[in-house]
């Protein structure tokens, strides 16, 4: 009991209704499920892909992978060409 007979308020849980949270959270859970199927379609649909398909669909990608590709080989090649070089006349040492 409280001092000086005041008496002590019930506690009041302030939020949605316990029924609306049950509601919310099945209707996150069921799109979590939507979410992950569609993920699993996507990947088995990608799996599935031919080549030519897959060429169609992404050609920046292929483009960016062609690009990278050759940058790195002009990069390494002159370094592979100079110690050929050293390696065949020890006078350009």
């Amino acid at each position: 009991m409280a001092s000086g007979g005041a008496d002590i308020a019930p506690l009041e849980v302030k939020g949605p209704h316990p029924d609306q949270a049950d509601q919310d959270q099945i209707t996150r859970l069921k799109s979590m499920d939507r979410v992950i199927h569609d993920a699993k379609m996507a990947t088995d649909k990608e799996h599935n892909m031919t080549l030519w398909e897959g060429v169609k669909l992404y050609p920046k990608a292929i483009g960016w992978s062609v690009l990278i590709s050759t940058c790195i080989v002009m990069v390494t090649l002159p370094s592979q060409h100079r110690s050929n070089k050293t390696k065949n006349n020890p006078q350009l040492t």
